[in-house]
């Protein structure tokens, strides 16, 4: 830690807890320290004498194995197979097609393709970029962010994940075959041999490190009974657990700062994978000695940071949907595996938890997609299904199950192989016996978030009037304050652009997160709050400050009326507000903007149209069009007029050529309607959209 680091600390910390703030900061650095010494010394790895002391066994013969209290528990395999055939009949030849390609060292990751990594993986290379992180080297001596080239660290991180393990799990539960067991154990085994604890970039990130842990303990389970997991294996691998577990802890990802002159917790979903990776291991294996300390601590911090981060609405205060996915599984999965571990799960973790899913019912679109906002990097901590990476229904399934919700069953549709695998077969009946809600979803508003779903039974508009996440630090967020996603009946007309990727292209990072990438009004070119750059692409301010002035739904129509003060670092300050009025019967949108300044601004408007919609261009240019109204037309064959409600003198329109990313890097063509003039404030311009 850096002298400049403490400098900034004593700078921007209340005086009364300097003291305090520095401790903490000195406390870290020694740690550090500490921890590169012991690795140095222990490089070559404990000795299986020194790793039985450090196991709490009867006697030196007591075998290796994992805790039994897991997941299925014992449930017999057999029963499970013919549970999933019977139930999940279309899944079946997926699973065995995607343990093939697992076989043949064949992965589609992080938008790269299908890409053959060859008979011998190697773990440290970028295979998208063909960058090699030199093995060997302590994991803090990395240059983790190259900017000169198009290396993306997540690349490595994510296949060393290993979350393809869980596949040929499920092959070998379904088909008895052993190949499935011994590609396990070959590629653990290769890995352990090529990352040595410490010394490698696998090693990195606490993040990735306990993600990985949960899913070799979780893979371990569908393999327990092979003979292929020798006694050899088996100590190699219960070694390189506690490697895991000892690394996680003592480099916890925990993070604090003054926030409104009082130092507060800003941990996100980077602390909350280190507390799950920590409780998968420490239950899993008690023999571990070290295990019943990271288990105290990680209960107490898991229940601690649900009501830290997430919003009494159930909101996840990164304010991005997709890790909003990732934080619920992050607190699902442990606080399931520590109830069938015998811990007792408090009321309001339960409670936050329901309304966590409660937000997942409501933000997911008529045809079964999320909105894409906020950063989207694909993450989970445990893949147990093959549904598509833009549908978080499988959630909605264990949700129905776990809080006997009716709604949550229609949203879903049928019940997910998800819920088999981790609630066992008797869940396949309780999904079946809870009755599916007929009555369609209504408008909710998550205000405590900012986040509003305008909707009835074919329409949704999804609004962002969210500050920026973690208290006002961000790290996911992106500029689209007053922006919007809307559909009508199967078809995204107007989405958000989603994120693409992070370090591999930095321009196309800060592209993809800026105020003209969304569906909203960009004033004198200003972004609506500040974006770092360089070094810095998590880095967001606070400028904006979003506040609803007005929120009113009833079963014929919402109003939603919302501003942002962004723009207010202007010479000439402009207040932005922007009003939705959902006519719900028709249906019809009106969206009304008025900008309130004293001089005239370069003045521009966003319309991102969904993938797979066109407008109807002719008959005339684009600016009387929108004036008649402009027909958007989906692949699907449903439409709506677009309108331009009334003619505003200087203001021209054109069509852009434009990308929508649907998942981590990957970006796929679109269209954006883009109006723009130097217009005189104050200023109100009205839109309509209807059929």
């Amino acid at each position: 830690m850096r002298v400049r680091h403490f400098v900034k600390k004593a700078l921007t910390t209340p005086p009364n807890q300097i003291a305090s703030v520095l401790y903490k900061a000195s406390r870290r650095y020694l740690k550090e320290k500490q921890l590169r010494q012991a690795a140095f010394r222990q490089r070559n790895g404990l000795s299986d004498a020194e790793f039985r002391r450090e196991l709490e066994l009867t006697s030196d013969k007591e075998p290796l194995r994992l805790n039994p209290v897991f997941f299925l528990g014992d449930t017999a395999r057999k029963f499970v197979a013919e549970a999933f055939s019977r139930h999940f009949p279309e899944a079946h030849p997926q699973i065995l097609s995607g343990a093939e390609e697992v076989l043949l060292h064949r992965f589609d990751l992080l938008g790269s393709g299908k890409r053959s990594l060859g008979d011998k993986i190697d773990w440290h290379r970028d295979f998208k970029s063909g960058y090699r992180w030199e093995p060997g080297t302590y994991f803090a001596d990395y240059e983790r962010v190259r900017l000169e080239d198009r290396s993306d660290i997540k690349v490595t991180r994510e296949l060393s994940r290993f979350q393809h393990l869980t596949l040929l799990g499920k092959a070998y539960w379904l088909t008895e075959d052993e190949q499935y067991p011994k590609e396990f154990v070959h590629q653990i085994q290769d890995w352990i041999v090529e990352n040595p604890p410490l010394f490698s970039i696998n090693w990195d990130c606490a993040m990735d490190v306990a993600i990985r842990a949960v899913n070799w303990v979780w893979a371990a389970r569908f393999f327990g009974d092979s003979p292929l997991l020798t006694a050899e294996f088996r100590r190699e691998f219960f070694k390189s657990l506690l490697s895991h577990g000892r690394y996680v802890f003592h480099t916890l990802e925990y993070y604090e700062a003054p926030v409104e002159g009082k130092v507060q917790r800003l941990n996100s979903n980077h602390y909350l994978s280190n507390l799950a990776g920590l409780l998968f291991i420490a239950l899993s294996c008690p023999q571990f000695k070290e295990s019943a300390r990271w288990l105290e601590y990680a209960q107490a911090e898991l229940f601690r940071e649900i009501e830290e981060q997430v919003h009494p609405s159930g909101v996840d205060y990164e304010h991005s949907v997709s890790y909003h996915r990732l934080v619920l599984e992050l607190f699902l999965y442990p606080a399931l595996l520590l109830r069938m571990n015998g811990h007792r799960i408090p009321d309001v973790v339960w409670q936050r938890l329901e309304k966590m899913f409660e937000y997942v019912l409501y933000y997911t679109k008529p045809d079964g997609t999320h909105p894409l906002v906020g950063d989207a990097d694909d993450g989970r901590l445990v893949i147990l299904n093959s549904a598509s990476i833009d549908s978080h229904r499988y959630l909605l399934s264990l949700g129905a199950i776990l809080f006997n919700r009716g709604d949550m069953k229609a949203a879903a549709g049928n019940c997910d192989e998800t819920c088999l695998w981790t609630l066992g077969p008797s869940s396949l009946a309780q999904f079946s016996n809870i009755p599916a809600s007929a009555a369609p979803l209504g408008s909710k508003g998550f205000q405590d978030a900012g986040f509003f779903v305008l909707r009835s039974k074919t329409a949704y508009l999804f609004v962002d009037a969210a500050d920026t996440g973690i208290r006002g630090r961000g790290s996911h967020d992106h500029n689209d304050r007053l922006s919007f996603e809307l559909c009508f009946k199967s078809a995204t007309f107007f989405s958000d652009s989603g994120a693409y990727v992070y370090s591999a292209d930095p321009p196309a990072r800060n592209r993809f997160r800026s105020t003209r990438a969304h569906s909203t009004v960009l004033v004198d070119s200003c972004e609506q709050n500040t974006l770092g750059e360089g070094l810095k692409l998590f880095w967001i301010g606070n400028e904006a400050a979003p506040r609803v002035e007005l929120w009113e739904s009833t079963a014929q129509a919402d109003r939603l009326r919302v501003s942002h003060i962004g723009y207010h670092r202007l010479a000439d300050p402009v207040t932005h507000t922007r009003e939705f009025h959902f006519e719900k019967t028709v249906p019809r949108w009106v969206i009304t903007d008025e900008l309130m300044g004293q001089q005239s601004h370069s003045v521009e408007w966003f319309f991102h149209l969904g993938l797979d919609v066109i407008p109807e261009l002719q008959g005339g240019d684009l600016m009387n069009l929108l004036l008649r109204g402009l027909v958007l037309c989906s692949s699907r064959g449903d439409t709506l007029r677009f309108h331009l409600c009334e003619p505003l003198p200087g203001l021209t329109a054109e069509l852009l050529d434009d990308w929508i990313s649907p998942s981590y890097g990957v970006k796929k063509p679109s269209k954006t309607i883009r109006l723009h003039g130097r217009l005189p404030l104050p200023l109100r311009v009205q839109f309509a959209i209807h059929e």
